[in-house]
């Protein structure tokens, strides 16, 4: 996964700029994963954040800054590959200084926040639900 984050992050920034979130999410959501048999939860917490710290690392060290945006939706990638299932998040807030509003994603799995801070849903105002493929049925 290390060697394929720096590949997936531009890939995911293109896909997200010409094809929409919707779109991307769809296709990707279509890609074969593995079901992982249920292990000791500890165990799942670790991988999630090892995950979660693959994402960020190569973001971070690779040719590729990735906004917070691609960085969510390639974890999300990543966790689906794997067998978890993660909800990406995207919240907004209006900036004191210039009244602007600033919009941020994230992933949460199991209601834990994954490539943020714990406290990103007391900065942010989320929406309802989390952001899903099309094919997603809700109630």
């Amino acid at each position: 996964m290390l060697a394929q984050a720096p590949i997936a992050l531009p890939l995911a920034a293109l896909g997200l700029h010409r094809f929409g979130l919707r779109r991307v999410q769809s296709f990707l959501d279509r890609r074969p994963g593995k079901r992982v048999p249920p292990v000791d939860p500890s165990i799942r917490q670790a991988e999630l954040e090892r995950l979660a710290w693959i994402v960020k690392v190569a973001s971070m060290y690779g040719a590729w800054p990735a906004n917070c945006l691609q960085r969510s939706v390639v974890l999300w990638w990543f966790l689906r590959r794997r067998g978890h299932d993660g909800d990406l998040r995207i919240g907004v807030r209006r900036d004191k200084l210039t009244g602007a509003l600033d919009f941020h994603a994230w992933l949460e799995c199991e209601g834990r926040v994954l490539n943020d801070q714990p406290d990103v849903r007391q900065r942010y105002a989320t929406f309802d639900r989390a952001i899903a493929p099309r094919t997603a049925q809700f109630d």
